[in-house]
């Protein structure tokens, strides 16, 4: 099973790759394992999808992960640490517009180096203008029907074109071997440099495939995240009680140390605490949407008392398992939540309580739990809650499934509990706005899905 019809529709259509180009990913149908599925025939420095799969795993876990969520954390605190104000409260227009200046500028920066903004100034704006226009270049309209929108993309595509020429001129992507920097300035992250060394292998990849390759890229590693991590914070502002049982969990994670002013964080701890994570996963499940899509590759595909042919492309909704009342928890009827509003414990199993968990109880599960209870009042338990994702592995599926599953979903996670952390440790954060914000479905099934209004707010720096 691949993904090549969504992959090849993306790169065309959004990314700008050349229609020249296409071909050659289209040709390559070797599979992403190590070993080539029998008849492919491509060369071993041919295979685009293995090896882009490769590097991404590589390079986004272990070593390489704690590296970019450490640079990205670092770089994210000196920009939150440049905000004025000090004891007063300082308002802002709109919390996702925020995120979209100073999240992305961090993890580009990560990913990337600095370059690639330094060089091009009006970067950010166009990138979040391209990202607004993605379901109108999804269409493949012509340029003519829609020239404000290709233009964008195409300034984007010579900023990176331009970043790339710099890099070269200054730097050496070869260096990619285990003694080498994880980030040096010029490419970034060590992915970045072996995405240049494997591409450069393959006479077909020009400089404009390569441009819509990191354009790509940068859209992967940002347009998820970035409108989840807005919603993830935005729940938690809304409530001042989840607010609290939140801080007390940075806080169990937080690093202080006499020789330094400003506390570190524990990044893996932080990422392991129970509610946090169901905050997340309640936060990815409510607030993103997509398509996730394969394809059968050598043989047709039996599915029950389905076949598909081989070749033919098979499309899931994320948003149907998501929201499933066969599959999840919506609570009871003395204490509901349903599927279409956020709930905090979602995903929480609480000791000596069998309706708690994310999957869904039935009636006489509720009414046994309710005699356990009444039998057992006035006994206490020492243990907490704990996250859980037991039961609903077909309908949790924000970053897909199987090995095409998101290799960027673990700094995915850090980036977005990372900076929920670093914001709350400089920051109070009120919100203002009267009326709560809906998800833009305009962006299904494009991933994660903005509010669909502005959310006014006001900071006020914390004395550390």
């Amino acid at each position: 099973m691949n993904t090549k019809a969504a992959v090849l529709l993306a790169l065309e259509n959004m990314f700008g790759t050349p229609p020249s180009v296409i071909p050659f990913y289209a040709a390559d149908k070797s599979g992403v394992n190590s070993a080539p599925l029998a008849g492919s025939g491509m060369r071993p420095e041919h295979r685009i999808t293995y090896l882009q799969v490769k590097a991404a795993h590589k390079h986004l876990s272990g070593t390489g992960l704690t590296q970019m969520t450490q640079f990205f954390l670092c770089v994210l605190n000196k920009r939150f640490s440049q905000i004025g104000g000090q004891s007063e409260w300082v308002d802002r227009s709109d919390l996702y517009a925020f995120f979209q200046d100073e999240v992305f500028r961090a993890a580009v920066e990560a990913l990337c180096g600095p370059h690639l903004l330094s060089k091009t100034p009006a970067f950010v704006e166009d990138f979040w203008q391209f990202v607004a226009d993605v379901p109108t270049l999804i269409k493949g309209l012509p340029w003519f029907l829609a020239p404000r929108t290709y233009r964008t993309r195409q300034r984007l595509l010579n900023a990176i074109k331009s970043w790339h020429k710099y890099a070269i001129e200054h730097s050496d992507y070869s260096k990619i071997g285990p003694s080498d920097a994880e980030w040096e300035p010029y490419y970034g992250s060590k992915l970045i440099r072996a995405r240049q060394e494997y591409s450069s292998k393959m006479p077909w990849m020009n400089e404009d495939a390569l441009a819509a390759e990191d354009l790509g890229l940068i859209f992967a590693t940002n347009t998820n995240a970035i409108p989840s991590l807005t919603w993830f914070i935005f729940e938690i502002c809304r409530d001042p009680a989840l607010m609290t049982r939140v801080r007390t969990e940075i806080e169990a994670c937080t690093i202080r140390s006499p020789e330094s002013s400003q506390p570190s964080l524990d990044i893996v701890a932080l990422c392991n605490q129970p509610l946090l994570q169901s905050i997340y996963a309640e936060t990815l499940r409510l607030r993103v949407a997509l398509f996730i899509t394969r394809t059968p590759e050598q043989e047709p595909f039996k599915m029950g008392e389905w076949t598909f042919p081989q070749g033919q492309t098979i499309t899931l909704s994320s948003r149907a398992g998501a929201m499933d009342p066969d599959i999840w928890n919506a609570g009871s009827a003395e204490n509901p939540h349903p599927l279409d509003m956020f709930w905090a414990d979602r995903f929480l199993i609480f000791p000596n309580d069998p309706t708690s968990g994310p999957t869904r109880k039935d009636s006489n599960m509720i009414t046994n739990a309710r005699l356990s209870e009444s039998k057992s009042e006035g006994k206490s338990t020492d243990t907490g809650p704990r996250f859980s994702l037991e039961g609903v592995a077909g309908g949790w599926i924000p970053y897909g499934g199987g090995q095409r599953m998101c290799p960027g979903r673990h700094f995915a996670k850090q980036e977005i509990i990372g900076t929920l952390a670093t914001l709350l440790t400089h920051f109070e954060v009120r919100l203002k706005g009267e009326t709560e914000p809906k998800c833009d479905m305009s962006y299904f099934p494009f991933g994660g899905l903005p509010p669909t209004k502005k959310i006014p707010f006001s900071l006020r720096r914390r004395q550390l």
